[in-house]
């Protein structure tokens, strides 16, 4: 069994700023991995992180332009070649 942190409802709601309902609701439908110990539900540090590492998005530089749909799909391979 790996040892994690496990994160309350409550902990996850400050670290993200998201209510403790919508992480129910999301739990409820399966959206988010979670543990259940006893009556109590915890959500994996790791999983926090890789919902937010994957809702990561950078910024367009200043003075420049959105970018088109071409330029993100080759910004996003690049990115998956470099490790992330």
């Amino acid at each position: 069994m790996k040892e994690e942190k496990l994160l309350t409802l409550q902990q996850v709601e400050e670290m993200t700023g998201r209510k403790v309902a919508t992480w129910r609701r999301d739990i409820l439908n399966r959206k988010v991995d979670y543990v259940k110990i006893g009556s109590s539900v915890r959500i994996p540090l790791s999983v926090i992180n890789n919902i937010i590492d994957k809702g990561w998005r950078k910024a367009i530089p200043a003075g420049g332009r959105p970018m088109t749909t071409e330029e993100i799909t080759q910004a996003r391979i690049k990115e998956a070649q470099d490790g992330g």
